[in-house]
């Protein structure tokens, strides 16, 4: 009877795995301020929005498919928003939209700074929103003194 709940329980983690990996998801390198889109197939538009006008202008890539399709970057010259328009027919599983953020953010200023919307072909004028995720995690102090008195308590108990 455990066996069959634990097999159960991890065909289900694979099953939330497989389904949540499909959705659009945008992946932001700290490293170097690299944003890259993935699963792009089924869009008509992509769009970000920066409350803090931190969107690097002039930066943005035609999504790796502009040239040959005719897909192209509507507006990259604001520092509030970068719109990518004409997206149908792209098939691909991911793409880079360039390095068009500041480098070293954390996940809370792009949670409190930016928003990401898409539309696509089955309710093209409806704004869907995704996650931009990649951040830099800084640890609260919480964290970081329950690390250290549990460190400390192994320490002292091997002392013992």
């Amino acid at each position: 009877m455990k066996r069959n709940f634990f097999v159960m329980l991890a065909l289900s983690a694979v099953f939330l795995v497989n389904s949540a990996s499909a959705a659009l998801v945008a992946t932001y390198d700290p490293a170097n301020g690299e944003v890259t889109f993935s699963d792009v197939s089924a869009l008509v538009g992509l769009r970000i929005n920066a409350s803090d006008a931190s969107l690097i202008g002039g930066q943005a890539t035609n999504l790796n498919g502009a040239a040959s399709g005719g897909f192209g970057v509507v507006n990259d010259s604001a520092p509030n928003f970068i719109e990518w328009g004409n997206l149908i027919g792209m098939n691909f599983a991911s793409a880079s939209a360039g390095l068009i953020l500041p480098a070293n953010l954390t996940q809370d200023a792009l949670d409190a700074n930016l928003a990401a919307i898409s539309r696509t072909q089955a309710a093209p004028t409806v704004d869907a929103p995704f996650p931009i995720v990649g951040g830099l995690a800084i640890p609260e102090p919480g964290t970081i003194v329950l690390a250290f008195l549990g460190v400390s308590g192994v320490l002292c108990s091997r002392r013992r």
